[in-house]
């Protein structure tokens, strides 16, 4: 098995050759695939990201108004989520993410019923590899809702490398399935 500083490595690159139209149109499969979840209509706050070079982009969902909607900001090490009122601007962060305006309501990560959680690999087993910053770990831990993994099927593998450290996904999503981890689907 590889390391994770050269698995990042090996999809980065696998990244930078997907095609835009590819991207496009199975983003669109995954939020359509998030959308017909049965548990999805349950779900009152849901917090999701910016996606950032080959990412699904999931703010296509965001045409729900019945939800309360957040999005991550990086302050120092950690993530601060702010409620995103649909469609407002947002403003280039660290790392070149969108991110919210730090003057927008701030949510608890305890307050969403589902956080969708960008990766640059998942396995079958439920555990992800990020872009190695360790801010979606930092911020799972205190997640009382679903921790989902969004992913494109390609980089869905049976094993990674795993930490101590690393905080298990409840469940990946891609554009062709589901992979659940909880019991109490």
């Amino acid at each position: 098995m590889f390391s994770k500083p050269v698995l990042r490595q090996q999809v980065r690159e696998r990244r930078r050759r997907l095609s835009v139209e590819a991207t496009r149109r199975n983003s669109r499969a995954v939020v359509d695939r998030l959308r017909n979840w049965p548990r999805w209509p349950d779900l009152q706050t849901v917090f999701l990201y910016s996606s950032l070079l080959g990412e699904p982009d999931v703010t296509g969902l965001c045409i729900d108004t019945r939800k309360t909607w957040g999005l991550p900001r990086c302050v120092g090490d950690r993530l601060v989520w702010h409620a995103w009122p649909q469609g407002a601007p947002l403003q280039p962060g660290r790392f070149g993410i969108g991110e919210p305006d730090p003057a927008w309501p701030t949510l608890p990560i305890a307050a969403a019923n589902a956080v969708l959680v960008p990766a640059l690999l998942g396995d079958r087993q439920g555990h992800r590899l990020g872009w190695g910053g360790g801010f979606y770990d930092r911020a799972l831990t205190a997640a009382t809702g679903w921790r989902i993994g969004v992913l494109f099927a390609e980089f869905v593998v049976d094993s990674l490398p795993v930490d101590p450290w690393d905080v298990p996904l409840d469940a990946i999503v891609t554009e062709t399935a589901w992979l659940l981890f909880r019991a109490d689907v």
